[in-house]
């Protein structure tokens, strides 16, 4: 894509506002021939720069150090992370950057993947982790922007997945998995938020 195109594009994307929310995934995914992350785990502070699908093919070797990066640092241990929540992930790193274009888009990951065993510890600590979390499979990412409000990254992520939303305010972070289509905490009413 020439950067005339990209320059057309992006302006198309702002003149259509709330629209953005719902359209962008499927146009990024469209017509990218990569899709790239860019994380910092803020336990361990390893960052990645990691192009993890070519050409709608996944990249395993990418894969697997996105999996190593978002393991669980108290065991050490760490599983495959679920692909289409990287795919989510991607989604909502290309709304912000329409939205927020000054923003350098680097996710910062508070939770990747906990075993049964740590999830079991937060929660006895007075945690609020479900019983059957999704981030004990490799499904779930807990994550903020900087530069970005949780609210704003919140309704960016309901808007652009399928999956699960949870809304942390208090310690400023978002949730996202791709599984049902689902928010938490009560609290918030995504009905209130214009995706289109």
């Amino acid at each position: 894509m020439n950067n005339n195109i990209t320059l057309l594009k992006n302006r198309f994307l702002k003149a259509c506002g709330p629209l953005v929310l719902a359209a962008l995934p499927m146009v990024a995914q469209a017509d990218e021939p990569q899709q790239s992350l860019s994380l910092l785990n803020l336990h361990t502070k390893e960052s990645l720069n990691v192009t993890y699908k070519r050409n709608g093919q996944y990249v395993p070797e990418a894969l697997a150090r996105i999996s190593h990066l978002l393991r669980d640092h108290r065991k050490n241990e760490e599983t495959a992370i679920s692909p289409q929540t990287l795919d989510r992930l991607h989604a909502i790193g290309e709304v912000v950057r329409i939205k927020y274009p000054h923003i350098p888009i680097k996710f910062e990951i508070i939770s990747g993947y906990r075993t049964p065993g740590t999830n079991q510890a937060l929660k006895s600590n007075g945690g609020s982790q479900a019983t059957k979390s999704r981030h004990m499979i490799g499904d779930a990412i807990d994550m903020r922007v900087p530069g970005v409000s949780t609210k704003a990254l919140r309704d960016i992520a309901w808007c652009t997945g399928s999956g699960g939303t949870g809304y942390y305010a208090h310690d400023g972070f978002v949730h996202i998995d791709s599984g049902n289509k689902r928010f938490w905490p009560e609290g918030w009413n995504p009905h209130d938020i214009r995706c289109h």
